[in-house]
């Protein structure tokens, strides 16, 4: 390693590429380096197995601009790492760039990164950086979405702030040349992975990074590489820089890394899995990749996060990528409409939860709550329902993971919880308390019968026939009817049915869920107590002890009225007039 003195005038930073295969690329990414304005800018291109048109390009770029110098490093050096090597200590800048020649840098990246540098006396400066393909919209790199940047771009280390792990993956990272130098930093060796991305080793080794909340840079991918190859690698880089983490000892790098990861990651995977986005499909290598991510997870960070979220990263990891949209869909819609049919297919979600390595009570007992016993609280279900709920949740193996986390839960939330743990419906459906007495409130001859209105509570059916029953005459059989149109239960037989100067006493057989009974007849005040008509006289009366009713039937004496024709007085002359009105 080499100590480069830095002649005066020299430029404020140099930006080195390696020229290989990136033809197509190439010249779009040199004019970004040379149209940067605000700072002296030096570009070093090196000869990294460049076909000869390509390298003419390069020549063609010396000619044209007095910063552009060409270095054949190639035809020396074999080794990648070595080229960059031999770059590095052509170079003059105060500051260096490492350049993948697919990648662009933004308008004035460089005066930006270079004054927040200076003002932060910062080794090294980062900023946002954008992913593009010649397919997709042009959008913000996922893995600076938690990264606590302000516009102070106040410097810092990530052991004293871990948010700062956030910058790892940046490519374009504006380096001290001095720090270069020191820590032998070439690209895909050690501390710079083969793009000259910021890896958490580098984040290590370096006291002060000022991190901007601009964007400097702009990564082209290959429109060929597909989501699930990037979410591979991705996922292959956060678990060995995991492994790294956890060997410092560090509790809050390691928190902040694992938390960071997260939301970077993560999250969005999820999001593309959720929305069916890029293509996004889960092959075995990426779900071991995942498995690995989560078995590496915080404790405490994991618990912190929504139920459904664990629950959508648990089964990616478990390879059921077809139910995270599921669950995340149903969490939403929790709290509208619900069928038997909703719920027996949650009940099944559940139980292959319950049956993952990564769900963990709390956010089961929540979905459990949530999803299946508050809504299921609401509707009247039957007791097949419930043991079909029972077998869908195999509460005999997943009984004890299943809890009601609902704060302030009902009496009824409780009961159907019960019931299902037990598989017992009496739980949540206990026998119908049916009532002794029914109120008679109306009574009326209709047509030659005698009908009573009875008022029944909900729940309660009576059976289709009923006795007027007498201790020493033949019971008189009548018929029950329901009005659907006013709800009202109808007693009726006929009065001729019933012997005259008997007792009758009336009760009902009734009936509910679960339960059957016998129930006795009660007036209420101002109902009709006595019927008469021209034969007969119907007395309704409550005995006060039995609070029964009762029916007395009197046939009223038919009474002769004969009329009485006045008499003919006619004239006794001849005395036939008498005679003949006799």
């Amino acid at each position: 390693m080499s100590t480069l003195r830095r002649p005066l005038g020299a430029p404020q930073v140099t930006v080195l590429a390696v020229v290989g295969d990136d033809g197509a690329w190439m010249d779009e990414s040199i004019l970004s380096v040379l149209s940067q304005r605000g700072c002296e800018v030096e570009l070093v291109l090196l000869d990294g197995g460049a076909s000869p048109s390509v390298w003419d390009r390069c020549l063609s770029h010396a000619d044209a601009d007095p910063r552009v110098s060409c270095v054949a490093a190639a035809a020396t050096v074999g080794s990648t790492a070595d080229q960059w090597r031999v770059g590095r200590d052509a170079s003059h800048g105060e500051f260096l760039l490492f350049l993948t020649l697919r990648d662009l840098l933004a308008p004035d990246a460089l005066v930006v990164l270079y004054a927040a540098a200076v003002r932060e006396a910062a080794q090294c400066a980062v900023g946002r950086h954008l992913v593009t393909t010649s397919q997709a919209t042009t959008s913000m790199d996922i893995a600076w979405k938690h990264v606590p940047v302000n516009d102070s771009h106040g410097a810092t280390n990530a052991v004293h702030e871990p948010g700062l792990l956030g910058v790892r993956r940046t490519r374009a990272a504006l380096l001290k040349a001095e720090t270069v130098e020191q820590l032998d930093l070439i690209p895909g060796e050690g501390l710079l992975d083969a793009h000259g991305t910021v890896t958490v080793s580098l984040l290590l080794q370096l006291s002060r990074v000022a991190a901007l909340d601009a964007v400097t840079s702009i990564r082209r991918s290959n429109a060929s590489d597909s989501w699930e190859d990037q979410v591979t690698t991705l996922l292959e880089s956060e678990n060995a820089t995991a492994d790294l983490l956890l060997d410092t000892g560090s509790v809050e790098l390691w928190k902040g890394f694992w938390r960071g990861s997260l939301d970077a990651h993560l999250r969005p995977v999820l999001t593309d899995v959720v929305t069916r986005a890029a293509g996004a499909t889960v092959s075995p290598e990426l779900r071991r990749q995942i498995r690995n991510f989560l078995l590496r997870r915080d404790a405490d960070e994991w618990q912190r996060l929504q139920p459904r979220l664990r629950a959508a990263f648990s089964l990616l990891a478990e390879g059921d990528a077809d139910l995270v949209p599921v669950v995340w869909r149903l969490w939403d819609a929790r709290e509208g409409e619900n069928s038997v049919q909703d719920l027996v297919r949650r009940a099944r979600l559940l139980d292959r939860l319950a049956r993952s390595r990564f769900v963990d009570e709390l956010a089961l007992s929540r979905y459990y709550a949530e999803l299946l016993i508050r809504p299921a609280a609401q509707l009247d279900l039957d007791d097949p329902t419930i043991l079909e709920l029972a077998d869908a949740l195999r509460v005999q193996r997943n009984g004890d993971r299943l809890s009601v986390e609902i704060r302030d839960p009902s009496s009824r939330e409780l009961a159907l919880h019960e019931a299902l743990i037990c598989s017992d419906p009496t739980l949540f459906n206990p026998p119908f308390p049916l009532p002794e007495t029914l109120t008679c409130y109306s009574v009326m001859p209709v047509q030659g019968r005698l009908e009573l209105l009875l008022l029944v509570p909900a729940g309660v059916v009576l059976d289709a026939d009923v006795v007027f029953a007498a201790e020493e005459s033949t019971d008189v059989h009548g018929s029950v009817t329901r009005r659907p149109e006013s709800g009202h239960w109808v007693l009726a037989s006929a009065i001729e049915d019933f012997e005259p100067d008997a007792d009758y006493s009336v009760s009902v057989q009734i009936s509910g869920p679960k339960a059957r009974g016998v129930a006795s007849l009660e007036l209420i005040h101002g109902a009709e107590r006595s019927i008469q008509t021209d034969a007969e006289h119907l007395t309704i009366a409550a005995d006060q002890a039995s609070r029964s009713l009762t029916v007395r039937r009197r046939v009223m004496e038919k009474r002769r009225m004969l009329s009485k024709k006045p008499r003919l007085s006619v004239p006794e002359a001849d005395g036939r007039g008498a005679r003949d009105a006799a």
